[in-house]
């Protein structure tokens, strides 16, 4: 979201925001958007202008690995949401109004914070550390908000935390292998009673903020026969709260045909329920893991680079070092070049009432060029 990434997202750049607005999606989930720059304090407010601008809903993701003592996660959220204002976070006194979603956590289950790990949880179950950072990192939020004079029960920004698809019981054992569920139940039941439960004695009224604000998610590593056969039969108790599926991967997705049939499902169930979508799993392939057959898009050759990013940075949570680079951005190829190959963004823009095009789309792997932006010297590694 750094100003610096803008060839990435721009109108002048290769229009990531366009492009997903272009191929009928209303909204961009964003990873470790908040917590990761509170030392230096870098724009983030172009990008949400920008998605405002083409009427993509941001949801903004805390960097999970943040500082969390004996699992109180209520410092490190409430300075990386002071610290997310001054980025730009903050317009008119507000929550800028691209901001829908405040994804509080990355598969918090996992218990992946940085200073307490699962090694480090000593009550009766892990499930009691997960709820106790969790409705922390939600109080530390409300804290910020309060600071700023912002009254998030009416601000229109939701909270929520993407769950593991693990299999899990809830921390009071009466759900079982459940996927998704032992987190909805866990936090539903904690809420009303977090000293009690979580062992926590929040600041504020997060009861309150639960009861106007939350969305369940979960992530999905399966297709949705399997994932929706172990959610939807459990829900009802949880609605009115709505859900959605933050990270549906395409790592088994090889199958245009299955692929075409579970997007076209889960399009026509959010039209009609507390089903409110799914986020597609990479914009574009993930080259740093070995499987080849997840994104929607390729890169392009390196001879089909566009631009390259300006000097961008992340900050480490405990040494606040300044860790920056400048990447290349190159064309993303809708026909996919490896061995699953074929076209996933023309089906999933069908069934969204769009179409795949844009400045930084070509349509061949081999394509020298994007058509639409013009070729710049390659980027240089600092």
């Amino acid at each position: 979201m750094q100003a610096g990434y803008a060839a990435q997202w721009s109108a002048e750049g290769r229009d990531d925001l366009g492009l997903i607005h272009t191929m009928g999606g209303n909204a961009v989930r964003t990873y470790h958007s908040l917590g990761l720059e509170t030392l230096v304090k870098y724009d983030h407010g172009k990008f949400l202008d920008r998605a405002l601008e083409v009427g993509v809903h941001v949801i903004a993701g805390y960097h999970t690995q943040m500082k969390c003592d004996n699992f109180n996660c209520f410092d490190s959220w409430k300075a990386a949401t002071l610290a997310a204002y001054d980025q730009g976070f903050l317009k008119d006194g507000k929550w800028h109004p691209a901001v829908s979603i405040l994804s509080l956590a990355e598969e918090p289950d996992d218990l992946n914070f940085q200073g307490s790990t699962a090694a480090d949880c000593s009550e009766k179950t892990t499930n009691i550390c997960w709820l106790k950072a969790i409705i922390s990192a939600m109080d530390g939020v409300l804290s910020a908000e309060k600071e700023k004079g912002i009254e998030g029960s009416v601000s229109g920004v939701n909270m929520t935390v993407a769950w593991s698809s693990a299999s899990r019981a809830s921390y009071d054992g009466k759900k079982l292998a459940s996927i998704g569920i032992y987190g909805f139940y866990d936090l539903f039941h904690a809420i009303k009673n977090p000293k009690q439960i979580a062992n926590y004695e929040p600041q504020n009224d997060v009861k309150l903020a639960y009861n106007t604000r939350w969305v369940n998610s979960v992530n999905a590593n399966s297709n949705w026969e399997f994932i929706s056969g172990k959610i939807l039969p459990e829900y009802k108790e949880f609605e009115p709260t709505p859900w959605f599926i933050a990270g549906f991967a395409t790592l088994n997705q090889d199958a245009l045909v299955a692929w075409n049939k579970d997007i076209t499902t889960m399009d026509t169930l959010a039209k009609s329920s507390s089903f409110l979508g799914v986020a597609i799993r990479g914009l574009q392939r993930q080259y740093e893991i070995s499987d080849t057959s997840d994104g929607l898009f390729t890169l392009g050759k390196k001879t089909a680079r566009i631009q390259s990013t300006q000097s961008v940075c992340e900050e480490d949570v405990l040494t606040h070092f300044q860790n920056c680079h400048k990447y290349p951005v190159n064309c993303l190829c809708a026909q996919l070049e490896h061995k699953h190959g074929g076209n996933r963004a023309a089906p999933l823009a069908a069934v969204w009432g769009g179409t795949v095009s844009g400045p930084g789309v070509c349509f061949n792997y081999h394509q020298e060029l994007c058509p639409g932006v013009p070729a710049l010297q390659e980027a240089t590694v600092v």
